[in-house]
């Protein structure tokens, strides 16, 4: 499924993807937990979701400063 479209991985159970583009770059998506939460309706979940999703946001931040410019 990634072959014909990367961000499908986003929809796997997992919810950061990584690829690479062929060209010596990669690209790391991540999906917000508060939007997948979200699609459950149950707000006992929002607080792991907000603590997943400041986590996933350091790191993606910590990924942006490693990356070449």
């Amino acid at each position: 499924a990634m072959s014909i479209d990367k961000t499908v991985g986003l929809m796997l159970p997992c919810s950061v993807t990584v690829y690479d583009n062929g060209d010596g770059s990669s690209t790391v998506s991540v999906l917000d937990p508060m939007a997948a939460i979200g699609l459950l309706s149950n707000p006992a979940l929002e607080p792991m979701a907000l603590t997943a999703k400041t986590r996933l946001s350091v790191a993606v931040e910590r990924l942006r400063h490693l990356a070449p410019a």
